[in-house]
This record gives structure tokens, sequence and C-alpha cells, in this order.
């Protein structure tokens, strides 16, 4: 039973600090102190639960770097995203063009 509450409590605080919007460098930190804390704790010797943990952490630390991040997950994942959208539309460049010249072109010549 022990494993399953800390578990919810893993959950739980990962949860919070996405609903809260805590930066990716404090909820590293927060989950490095709670993995501390599951480990000096009594009777948590699951091998497996605290593979599964530490690479969390590795996770995370590893997201923390920008170089590393943007080479490895924002770049790819922007490349795919661009090639799944679909191209731009001749009038819908033209329109964009005047947009940005002015605010009140766009509402004349290119309202639908």
């Amino acid at each position: 039973m022990s494993g399953f509450l800390w578990f919810l409590l893993f959950l739980l605080g990962s949860l919070v600090l996405a609903y809260e919007r805590v930066s990716l460098l404090t909820t590293t930190f927060v989950y490095g102190a709670a993995l501390l804390v599951y480990i000096w704790s009594p009777g948590t010797g699951n091998v497996v639960a605290l593979t599964v943990l530490w690479l969390g952490l590795a996770i995370l630390v590893f997201l923390n770097i920008n170089s590393l991040r943007i080479r490895f997950i924002s770049r790819p994942f922007l490349r795919t995203y661009r090639r799944m959208l679909p191209s731009m539309s001749q009038t819908d460049r033209v329109c964009r063009q005047k947009s940005r010249r002015s605010s009140t072109v766009r509402a004349r010549s290119c309202a639908a």
C-alpha cells in the first residue's frame, strides 16, 4: 500500500505543479527533493520504482538544458508540425502582407 501512496503523491504533485504553471527548473528541484525523500523513507526498496523515478529526474534535467531541448525536441517537433500544415493560399498571403502594413486594411479588403 505504501507504494501506491507514493505514486499518488508524485502524481498529485506533478498535477499541482502543472496547474500552478511552475517553471521547469523549479519543477526539477521539487521532483528531485521528493525523490530524495522517497529514497530515505523506510520500506521503499522497490528497484523498478526507483529506476523509473531516476529516469524521470534525468529527463527533467535534460529538458532544462536549452540547447539540447531545442536540438532534440523542439526543432524536430516544429519541422514535423510544419509538414502537416496545409500551405498558405495566395489570397491569405496577400491579406497577411496587407495586415502587417495597416490594421484597417485587413478589415476592408480581406474580410470573408
